[in-house]
């Protein structure tokens, strides 16, 4: 019998090209023009007060306006949300004072006595103007539970919804502007930080939740993220969010920061034999998540046992079984098998296919050892490679047995996009009526989870597989024990 073999994940290295550099950062901020502030990072000392972070010169510092990863990374030094979100997405008051959830029902108190960086009190309506920005700007589905927001008084808001939700509070993570401000290039706020000058940050010494070692942050203007890595390693830059499938850094210091982007084995229930929940169920059982992880990820994610990130909501990660997979293969009919060991739909070939974004190193290499799973359960499975336009079709049509999708989950965790039969992400899933009322359900009051991951178990309209993780890199000039979270990776820049 013919066995493939898992294809090998392969690191690509940057080509490292003597491009020239924009000189200046445009409106807020510009390239540094001083070489010996560059030289200061390649210093073989810890920095002392300063640091040195990327910056796209080509973009704005206004969170609803930019549309870079790297100024996305300095926005909560600047601005500060209602709520942080710790490491484990676990709502943390910040520019609220509390926050009281009850039935459809979000109060929200302010802090008292903060100010914007041009000196203005934070009122309730810079933060209502900043909700009407972020609801403008996502055009996503993240707030569709939220009915509307009021302003009770100078210091305090009402949110209502059109269901309770025991976790909207992890979405008030939106960063506050000043109000009128939207239209600004680096509009006022409230940050640890603010901008000065062209090409510096420089702390807040007013700052409610107080200051930071850190006396000013330096912008290195960066044309392409890629080019993060090499700069880590000539000491341009002292601290970076690199991702998944990022160049590999040697620095004196990188710790994994997890992500809530989900890996998933996505199912044609339209199409026989995945129509049946019990075909899902015996996938679901065969799947090792940990060689997903170890082999497909070097270690750098963690299984999904339910399709919620175990750090918000522990669970019990799987182990396979294929003893149970294979017994529940034979009762469902699927007894007879060709030359090659591979299983027969009565008198035809089981045929299964897999689609993927070819663009996608990481997917590939899953897909690789998913095929080789399945083998494990007699199930041929086919990979098809489509470039991501084509691949997008493909799902729309429901051109396959299974899809391999990636998502970044929103900070509530919500499955709508799934569940809903108007979800971006509801291909060809059938009815999920019933499993997206008890989503509701479960969502009514914090920790009561245990009973939709039982149905949704039992029904396994998708495979969860896995959690990938990004990596924080910090140079040899930098000494800190640092804390990143995926929304702030400066989260306890105030210990540093």
């Amino acid at each position: 019998m013919s066995r493939r073999k898992a294809a090998l994940c392969l690191l690509s290295l940057l080509l490292l090209s003597g491009c020239a550099r924009q000189e200046h950062l445009q409106e807020a901020f510009s390239t540094l023009s001083d070489p010996s502030v560059q030289e200061s990072s390649a210093a073989q000392q810890p920095v002392a007060g300063s640091l040195h972070v990327a910056v796209s010169p080509g973009d704005t510092l206004n969170p609803y306006t930019l549309s870079t990863r790297m100024n996305q990374h300095l926005m909560p030094l600047i601005y500060d949300p209602l709520i942080k979100l710790d490491e484990n997405w676990q709502p943390q008051n910040y520019l609220a004072e509390s926050v009281a959830l009850s039935g459809t029902g979000c109060t929200v108190r302010l802090r008292s006595g903060v100010r914007f960086h041009d000196g203005r009190l934070l009122q309730a309506a810079d933060v209502l103007y900043s909700l009407q920005l972020c609801l403008q700007d996502s055009g996503e589905s993240r707030y569709q539970n939220l009915l509307s927001a009021e302003a009770l008084d100078a210091h305090t808001l009402r949110f209502t919804l059109s269901r309770p939700d025991a976790y909207f509070a992890n979405l008030l993570c939106f960063p506050i502007i000043g109000e009128g401000s939207g239209e600004q290039v680096s509009p006022p706020g409230t940050g640890r930080y603010r901008i000065s000058g062209e090409n510096r940050l420089i702390r807040n010494d007013s700052h409610f939740d107080g200051g930071s070692p850190i006396r000013e942050i330096l912008l290195t203007p960066m044309e392409d993220i890629k080019e993060i890595g090499y700069e880590m390693i000539t000491g341009r830059l002292d601290y970076a969010l690199l991702e998944a499938d990022a160049f590999p850094v040697e620095t004196a210091g990188s710790f994994p920061v997890q992500t809530n982007s989900l890996l998933y084995l996505g199912c044609n229930t339209h199409i026989y034999p995945l129509s049946d929940p019990a075909f899902r169920q015996a996938l679901a059982l065969a799947i090792d998540r940990g060689e997903l992880v170890q082999q497909g990820y070097s270690g750098r994610a963690i299984a999904a046992p339910d399709p919620v990130n175990p750090l918000f909501y522990p669970g019990e990660a799987p182990e396979p079984d294929l003893e149970k997979a294979n017994m529940q293969l034979d009762a469902l009919g699927f007894t007879a098998r060709d030359e090659e060991g591979f299983r027969m739909a009565g008198s035809r070939p089981l045929e299964l296919t897999l689609a993927i974004n070819v663009e996608s190193p990481g997917r590939r290499t899953a897909s690789k050892l998913l095929q080789l799973q399945l083998e494990k359960l007699g199930l041929r499975l086919t990979v098809n490679e489509y470039p991501y336009d084509t691949y997008k079709s493909q799902l729309e049509v429901g051109a396959y047995s299974f899809y391999l999708g990636q998502t970044l989950l929103p900070e509530d965790m919500g499955l709508d996009a799934f569940l809903s039969q108007e979800g971006a992400l509801h291909y060809q899933l059938g009815d999920t009526s019933e499993l997206y009322a008890a989503y509701f359900q479960a969502r009514q009051e914090a920790g009561s989870y245990g009973d939709f991951f039982t149905q949704f178990k039992e029904q396994q309209p998708f495979i969860p597989l896995l959690f990938p993780q990004a990596s924080v890199a910090r140079s040899r000039n930098f000494y800190s024990a640092v804390l990143a979270t995926e929304q702030d990776i400066f989260y306890n820049i105030h210990k540093w």
